[in-house]
């Protein structure tokens, strides 16, 4: 992966330039999705009601019964 600062603006922000090949671009895919997605969790975890939504690891009731 080839980084290229393009331009330092007034602001203190800068424009930079990401030179990828394509397993990088894959495997920097891959990490946004995942991070989105635990974050979201994370979030969700919020404005979880415990009794409406038990905790699936936890509450036996919820655990797969062995095939």
């Amino acid at each position: 992966m080839e980084v290229t600062l393009r331009k330092e603006h007034e602001d203190g922000s800068a424009t930079y330039t990401f030179d990828m090949n394509d397993n990088e671009r894959h495997a920097l895919l891959r990490l946004g999705i995942i991070t989105a997605l635990e974050r979201g969790i994370e979030e969700a975890k919020k404005y979880r009601d415990d009794e409406e939504y038990p905790d699936v690891e936890t509450d036996s009731s919820l655990q797969r019964s062995p095939v």
